[in-house]
């Protein structure tokens, strides 16, 4: 952990990694609504074994968890980057 933070607090996201993961944020959640997408068309399906079923029913359970964190990964830049801004429009 880093050193300055409390227990359940995250480092800060380096200038160089926010600004890519900015410019890649679209791909990312598109990629991911396809998966989503996919598992959901998938579990309609009445043609599915027992084994595809519970393995179609866990990727779309992780896909939505995947995107739960992906979502929260940009607030949270999102939200560093807004309060740098204000930081610096304050200076």
């Amino acid at each position: 952990m880093h050193p300055s933070l409390s227990s359940g607090q995250h480092p800060p996201v380096p200038n160089a990694q926010k600004a890519y993961l900015l410019k890649t944020r679209h791909d990312i959640r598109s990629a991911m609504h396809v998966v989503s997408g996919m598992s959901q068309v998938l579990t309609m399906s009445d043609t599915l074994t027992p084994s595809q079923q519970k393995a179609v029913t866990l990727l779309k359970k992780n896909a939505g968890l995947t995107m739960e964190l992906i979502d929260g990964l940009f607030d949270t830049i999102e939200h560093e980057e807004d309060a740098r801004q204000k930081s610096s429009d304050e200076e």
